[in-house]
């Protein structure tokens, strides 16, 4: 009934969703450090000038619009490191190979989340003198949001399917450039 059921799998799967929920926690105490990228970005892009309000994020000196806690990408940072531990842990054999590449798959997501989380906010600030702001934002958003777990699955399902080089066929070829 249970094929695939083992203690094993159990203890990556619990070890995955503690590490997703304390990299959660760590990514949404202090926002002012955590949204450093964010402001940087959008600091080179656009030359715009930023004041800290505890509790509520940077706001844009004129007032434009506000660099809050829910644009930092947390939970974005959670789906996509879902989405590559679910897709690839089993591609690994070890106990050990798999904890080391949960942890990788970890810091994947995080650059991840925080490259689009960056794409997201500078690509919707010349809307943001507009009427609806509010509106275009959350529907950018949610395209953006979606857009990249589908292409992240999408990647990750080809790669998987997709066979390229067998390891001799890697061995002759890393020999032949690496000589």
């Amino acid at each position: 009934m249970f094929k695939n059921f083992s203690i094993e799998k159990i203890i990556i799967f619990l070890f995955t969703v503690i590490l997703a929920f304390a990299v959660y926690r760590i990514l949404t105490a202090d926002i002012k450090i955590t949204l450093i990228p964010h402001i940087t970005a959008v600091n080179f892009l656009y030359q715009m000038r930023f004041e800290f309000i505890p509790g509520i994020g940077y706001r844009e000196a004129g007032g434009l619009f506000i660099i809050g806690q829910s644009c930092i990408g947390a939970r974005l940072f959670i789906c996509l490191f879902l989405i590559l531990s679910i897709c690839r842990i089993d591609n690994y054999e070890g106990f050990l190979k798999k904890i080391g590449r949960i942890f990788l798959f970890c810091i994947t997501a995080v650059f991840l989340a925080y490259i689009i989380t960056v794409f997201r906010i500078t690509a919707s600030i010349p809307f943001c003198r507009l009427e609806n702001f509010q509106l275009i934002h959350t529907i950018f958003s949610l395209m953006v949001y979606f857009a990249s777990g589908i292409g992240l699955y999408t990647f990750l399902s080809y790669k998987s399917e997709k066979k390229i080089i067998n390891k001799e066929e890697w061995k002759i070829w890393r020999n032949y450039w690496f000589l």
